[in-house]
């Protein structure tokens, strides 16, 4: 029964993609599809897991392991998860003088880390979406984000906000998904929200650039938005696997002309 559930989403899939004409703008990001199979279903989301645990594991020690010094007191001892900032843990020297490699390795391997489950998680995640042409081309500029967003470091925060409001976009339009994946999208949607609020508040009225209070704020803010991304993904790769095994939401592509006429 299961195997007919999986040939009948992924002729859904076909007969969706195939809906939209390909000279139409953008629609190149259609040209690729995932393997319907046990890794892209339930594997891949397991491998995410993992790799957010272990993404949280060392990071915690690269922070452990962090000699001392901030940018404002450089005499300080050890990592303040208050005042230090991520790209602390980064540079071969700490700011305190002292040899910081141990520290710079772990936080090295945790961002690799963090980048591939992005990665993983942006692609698998497009196999939700298969009941409009809308949907499809949605999810699959949001996959594109997400891999950017993966395989970059100094621009991934902005891009993952890109590929986070895209695969949004294609949560509420799809009918039919578990309130609980359509959930913590929200709840990532505010923190989101919440820290842009924030950051646009600090940079227009907030203490000056470089001052303490100015740090905390920065510093703190960081690290809450790496952690909340990086388990929304964990929670999300949780639920996944059990949504599409089991096929709890309707995949059915729309027939209707009209709503195929405005891309629903």
């Amino acid at each position: 029964m299961e195997e007919k559930n999986d040939q009948f989403v992924s002729t859904a899939t076909d007969k969706s993609v195939d809906e939209v004409s390909p000279t139409q703008h953008g629609a190149w990001i259609l040209n690729w599809s995932l393997p319907h199979n046990a890794f892209w279903k339930v594997g891949v989301f397991r491998i995410v897991v993992i790799i957010g645990l272990l993404f949280y594991l060392l990071l915690t020690i690269s922070m452990l392991l962090y000699p001392g010094g901030t940018k404002a007191d450089p005499h300080t001892q050890g990592y303040s998860f208050f005042t230090n900032f991520l790209s602390d843990l980064g540079h071969k020297v700490a700011i305190s003088g002292q040899s910081n490699i141990p520290s710079m390795v772990l936080f090295i391997m945790a961002m690799i880390l963090a980048g591939i489950a992005t990665v993983l998680f942006s692609l698998a995640f497009t196999q939700l979406f298969t009941l409009s042409p809308f949907t499809i081309r949605v999810s699959r500029l949001g996959a594109l984000c997400g891999v950017i967003a993966g395989l970059c470091i100094y621009a991934a925060l902005v891009v993952f906000v890109a590929a986070y409001f895209l695969f949004f976009l294609a949560v509420v339009r799809t009918k039919g998904l578990p309130k609980r994946i359509s959930w913590v999208y929200i709840a990532l949607g505010v923190v989101l929200v919440v820290y842009t609020i924030i950051s646009v508040w600090v940079t227009f009225f907030g203490p000056a650039p470089g001052t303490p209070e100015w740090v905390i704020i920065q510093a703190t803010g960081q690290k809450i938005i790496v952690y909340v991304a990086v388990l929304g993904l964990l929670v999300e790769s949780l639920l996944l696997p059990e949504v599409l095994r089991t096929g709890a939401y309707p995949h059915e592509p729309s027939t209707s002309p009209s709503r195929q006429a405005t891309g629903e």
